[in-house]
């Protein structure tokens, strides 16, 4: 697009200048883009929504915490967010209702705990809960995140976990938790894993 002087009101010549900008763009970017088109048109990579068969949720808690799905539970230091979560491993593991009466859903829960100890503390609030100790687990080596999660998803499938719980979930990222490409890294396959185990996987995360 050349360049020429005309007499346009004021609001038109930002628009010739985001034109000609575009253009120049084209331009330059033109060859790469044309590849990536040709691309998807030869490897079927993308797909029509309209060919997407949709899904019903499946809850742990119904219109909480759903099953194959990653939930964040955030709140400040000290305002029992690990009680919460024990008490959701004590119903599963017995399947009884939840907080609010609505259904539960029996099965086994897998622990990644990091902040207390097992023996002092958390076996003691598991029973206080009523919890069935059988159907609750945890790993004997440290797991981190996304080093392990081979590990973690055989470790799922061989207990056949519905609850995964992870807290906090900073102490099990062997990432750089300020980089959140690197987090989102971690955390897709984790995604992946609950979504095929059909498990809820909570993560406790501290503000």
């Amino acid at each position: 697009m050349g360049s020429h002087s005309c007499d346009c009101p004021v609001g038109i010549a930002p628009i010739k200048l985001l034109i000609k900008f575009s253009a120049s763009a084209v331009i330059a970017f033109g060859t790469p883009m044309h590849k990536e088109m040709a691309m998807l048109r030869s490897t079927d990579q993308v797909v029509n929504l309209s060919e997407i068969e949709p899904q019903t949720t499946e809850w742990l808690w119904p219109g909480r915490i759903p099953l194959g799905e990653l939930t964040i539970l955030d709140g400040d230091p000290s305002c029992n967010k690990s009680s919460v979560t024990l008490d959701l491993a004590a119903r599963v593991s017995t399947g009884q209702e939840m907080p609010d009466r609505t259904p539960g859903v029996a099965g086994s829960v897998l622990l990644l705990l990091a902040e207390d100890s097992l023996e002092k503390t958390i076996i003691q609030r598991l029973r206080a809960a009523g919890a069935n100790l059988d159907n609750i687990s945890t790993f004997r080596e440290d797991v981190m995140l996304p080093d392990h999660l081979g590990r973690l998803e055989a470790a799922i499938a061989h207990t056949r976990s519905r609850l995964v719980i992870i807290d906090p979930l900073m102490a099990f990222l062997s990432c750089d938790v300020n980089g959140d490409q690197k987090v989102r890294r971690a955390l897709g396959p984790l995604k992946r894993i609950a979504d095929q185990a059909n498990c809820a996987v909570i993560m406790v995360r501290h503000l």
